[in-house]
């Protein structure tokens, strides 16, 4: 109904925002006038928020491309709208946004590290908004194995084969994130070295590297990992496996040097060393170790010391001595603690003097000093060749030159006679006729000295002329 100035007023209301025609009559007259709706920018609402991409790779340049979208409370767009972005993990390609015509704006987000981003969008009207998840995941085209540490600091053990080592490998891309479920390879750059991998790597991109125990030592082990086909890190420490000093023994006793008879001048020696070895047989490589020694001539021989010390590499080093007495067969011996006693692995012998060689003696053979001149009765004599200490002259074929003092009276058996095994020299003196003097010498080069009366039918005697100038 028109009011007393004929106008009529008339309220039009709508939810849906835009432009539309609205056409006014009365009677046969009618009239068009525009009306424009607008959002209820009070209720401005994110009412979405998509990304193209459900997981993008955390290598910084991959991008999900995500809308959000504002609308009012009748689910018109809102255009102009400033909306607030944040992110918990990764980059965003803005901080704000305003909404385009459409109600809608665009931003991306890349990452270098892996994870879950919960990306949100806010505006001044909606404080709670909206919020999307994109899964960040490694970057398996770079991946490699980044370390490998040894566990513990303990960097020597005992080869017992049953200590062990264990190191962590680390696999991850080319911006540190971790890689799951992958194979590692290892090795050792001892190749008599176990080294054992079971699985592949955890959450954390690690796995777990084992150098199995052994038997045999081995100094400065260094472990090494890698992915297939790719390149092999170092760990960070090398690691020894070393002897078991609780089974310590002697394992070798050595002559050095290929000598094995030398005179006995009280001066000359031999030099042994003996091994000290584990249980297993690997060397004891510790010094100042006390290893006994013994030898089985008594005070014929000397010994250095009775205990000598190890050096760093286990080996202990002692003297065996002469006197002036020959000994031959001299066995040393050498023991640690109370584990058996060791010989040596060769015997050695201090040997009579060549060079001072001399008859010492000139025994007649059996005890009767009288015999039938008839020709034909002997008497037998040895000589005993020694050195300036007394011992024997232990060496055969030498020659001893014999004489006697009654010319063709008697006659020996030859002028010369070579010595036996023993340094002994025999000879044999035969009759001619009665009542003769003889005499017999060895290299008559000094006065005669008596020996023994020996008769012939009646009574003869010998005299034995020492050499005295060495033998040779």
């Amino acid at each position: 109904i028109t009011d007393n100035q004929g106008r009529l007023r008339v309220d039009i209301t709508n939810t849906k925002a835009g432009q539309d025609n609205y056409t006014f009559s009365i009677n046969d007259s009618s009239g068009t006038a525009v009306l424009t709706f607008v959002p209820d920018l009070s209720t401005a609402k994110i009412t979405t928020l998509n990304s193209d991409k459900q997981a993008i790779i955390a290598d910084g340049t991959e991008q999900a491309i995500l809308t959000v979208t504002v609308k009012d409370a009748f689910n018109n767009v809102i255009g102009g709208n400033t909306v607030n972005l944040a992110t918990t993990l990764g980059q965003l390609s803005d901080q704000s946004v305003v909404t385009g015509s459409n109600g809608e704006a665009v931003f991306t987000l890349t990452s270098t590290r892996m994870g879950d981003a919960s990306v949100s969008a806010v505006n001044s009207t909606d404080a709670a908004g909206k919020t999307t998840v994109v899964r960040i995941t490694p970057d398996n085209s770079s991946m490699a194995v980044r370390s490998v540490l040894l566990n513990g600091d303990q960097k020597t053990k005992v080869a017992n084969g049953t200590d062990n080592f264990t190191y962590t490998a680390l696999v991850q891309d080319n911006n540190g994130n971790p890689i799951r479920g992958v194979p590692v390879t290892a090795s050792a750059d001892n190749p008599a070295a176990v080294v054992l991998v079971t699985g592949t790597t955890d959450a954390e991109g690690k796995i777990t590297i084992t150098l199995a125990g052994t038997n045999n030592a081995m100094d400065n082990v260094l472990v090494s990992a890698a992915l297939e086909g790719g390149v092999s890190v170092d760990a960070d420490k090398s690691v020894n496996f070393i002897y078991n000093i609780g089974t310590a023994k002697v394992s070798k006793v050595m002559l050095t040097g290929d000598v094995i008879e030398k005179v006995a001048d009280g001066a000359a020696g031999f030099t042994y060393t003996a091994q000290l070895v584990d249980g297993n047989g690997n060397r004891i490589r510790q010094a100042d170790l006390d290893v006994k020694w013994t030898q089985n001539k008594g005070s014929d021989v000397v010994l250095s010391a009775d205990i000598s010390k190890t050096n760093a590499d286990g080996v202990a080093t002692i003297t065996l001595i002469s006197t002036t007495k020959a000994a031959e067969s001299i066995r040393v011996s050498a023991q640690y603690a109370g584990t058996p006693v060791i010989q040596a692995d060769r015997e050695v012998s201090f040997i009579y003097n060549l060079a001072s060689a001399r008859v010492s003696k000139v025994g007649l053979n059996g005890t009767v000093t009288e015999k039938i001149a008839d020709g034909r009765s002997n008497f037998t004599f040895t000589a005993q060749l020694t050195d300036n200490n007394g011992n024997s002259i232990r060496q055969a074929g030498l020659d001893v030159k014999w004489a006697q003092d009654k010319g063709s009276d008697v006659v020996l058996s030859a002028t010369s006679s070579k010595t036996d095994a023993d340094g002994k020299a025999t000879i044999t003196l035969t009759s001619t006729k009665n009542r003769q003097r003889i005499f017999a010498s060895v290299h008559s080069t000094q006065k005669p000295q008596l020996y023994r009366l020996t008769s012939l039918s009646t009574l003869f005697s010998i005299l034995i002329w020492p050499q005295s100038a060495p033998w040779s």
